[in-house]
């Protein structure tokens, strides 16, 4: 538990820290106040917002301490006298650390001279990306700051109010910040990967505990289909997540939670990159630890049914997905339940067309809108997820899949559905209704039968021996 200390003129929240290697208890130092004012501020004299606000900062910030409000407020005020009433070295530190920071730098990149010192090319080279990356934050932030000196004579909004002591720069020196994060995402969600690349990459050097750079990292390595790296990346981001977790979290507060965020996504990633690079045995391992410890049964027997059709487990494959799901019809078809197989690949694809087109070989159209690039992008993901069936499966079902994606009764019906999909997003609005209410009925499973039996119809006609 954390408590309150006097050190000279200063007053300090400090925790009991267990050495390692000594297993002797040491003081570890959280926080120290150099004012009177500040110390106020904390106890909510000010206003409230800067008490919930000073509360939150320590607890994300150490969330293996833990904090007994009343007992540490009680004990900070009987100390407020040992502090002087102002200090005005909080912001004076806060340039100085910059300062020196940008100082330093400068002297590296002057020293660093090829034509008097040729070492420093070969130096200069290998931080190339770091400084390329560097370049780009120092421009964003040369942008903000002509922001800041635009609207230099207005007053302080509310928000800068509550931080007058620089809490938030003191306890976030080890965290991004939103809007840098924010701003390097941006790069990514362009798909401007080497530039995204670079700077994640340095951002990740710079802050140990950034485990959503790892995590974008490895989103990448996988956009590019680089999976070893793609599983590097998250493991690291699982490692990495893990620290952030606080104490004593109960399993129902998962996700809500924010700091748990990076750990279970980082988790899911890992699966998917492993299933990509074919590493079935890891991945059911990974999926053991996905339902343990962050409780995601649904989603790892998910991934567990895709890791049982890429090994051909057929039957149990098909026990652990979805009553409709792409994998659960390709494992029916190896069966030999091709009615039952057709179904439910044809309720599939009345909610993801451009998905059922990839996975049957088929020519995609266009992209429109978010909705088809979400499916679009789903198709991608699942395909390289699901190389490990394509390259064992059956010829009898690689010819009656063959022969469904040039069949013109299912042409005819994903046409459909593009057409439905399209004029809910960007058709006419009198006809909105209509239209979806015809769309929502193709994807109900009597359509799906009922197209099913045309199909089976058309290609027994044509010849086709038929799984049975």
């Amino acid at each position: 538990m954390a408590y309150v200390r006097q050190h000279g003129n200063q007053v300090a929240i400090v925790s009991g820290a267990r050495d390692s290697e000594t297993g002797k208890v040491q003081q570890r130092v959280l926080f120290t106040f150099y004012s009177k004012d500040e110390a106020l501020a904390a106890l909510g004299y000010g206003s409230e917002r800067q008490k919930c606000l000073f509360q939150n900062l320590m607890t994300r910030t150490y969330p293996d301490a833990g904090f007994d409000w009343t007992k540490i407020y009680a004990a900070i005020e009987e100390r407020l006298t040992v502090l002087p009433e102002k200090y005005e070295g909080r912001t004076a530190h806060s340039g100085q650390d910059l300062a020196a920071a940008i100082k330093e730098l400068t002297v590296h990149l002057a020293v660093a001279d090829p034509l008097i010192i040729p070492s420093s090319k070969e130096i200069l080279i290998s931080q190339k990306a770091s400084l390329f990356a560097l370049r780009e934050l120092i421009d964003s932030t040369l942008e903000d700051i002509s922001s800041y000196e635009s609207h230099a004579k207005e007053e302080p909004n509310e928000y800068d109010k509550v931080d007058e002591f620089h809490w938030r720069y003191i306890f976030k020196q080890n965290e991004v910040s939103p809007s840098v994060e924010e701003w390097a995402e941006g790069f990514y969600d362009r798909q401007e990967y080497e530039t995204a690349e670079c700077i994640f990459q340095a951002l990740v050097n710079a802050f140990d505990n950034y485990a959503e750079g790892h995590n974008y990292l490895g989103l990448m390595a996988l956009e590019q289909r680089q999976f070893n790296k793609a599983v590097e990346c998250f493991e690291k981001t699982v490692a990495v997540g893990k620290n952030l977790f606080p104490r004593n979290l109960p399993k129902k507060d998962y996700w809500y939670d924010l700091s748990t965020r990076p750990f279970i996504r980082g988790m899911g990633n890992l699966i998917i990159a492993l299933l990509c690079a074919g590493e079935y045995e890891k991945a059911e391992k990974i999926c053991d630890r996905y339902q343990k410890e962050c409780g995601y049964k649904s989603e790892a027997d998910d991934y567990r049914a895709i890791i049982h059709l890429c090994c051909g487990r057929w039957d149990r494959a098909v026990l652990l997905c979805k009553s409709s799901d792409f994998v659960k019809a390709f494992a029916l078809l190896e069966l030999g339940y091709t009615k039952e197989a057709l179904e439910c690949l044809l309720l599939n694809a009345a909610e993801h067309p451009h998905t059922a087109r990839q996975l049957l070989g088929m020519k995609r159209p266009k992209v429109e809108h978010s909705f088809t690039a979400d499916d679009n992008n789903y198709g991608v993901h699942l395909m390289s997820q699901l190389q490990g069936y394509f390259a064992r499966q059956s010829r009898p079902a690689k010819k009656f899949l063959q022969a469904v994606a040039k069949e013109p009764a299912f042409i005819e019906m994903m046409d459909k559905v593009d057409k439905h999909t399209f004029n809910h997003f960007r058709g006419p609005r009198e006809e909105h209704s209509e239209n979806f209410k015809a769309w929502h009925a193709m994807r109900e499973p009597s359509y799906a039968a009922s197209k099913a039996k045309e199909i089976m119809t058309a290609i027994t006609k044509g010849s086709l021996k038929v799984v049975k």
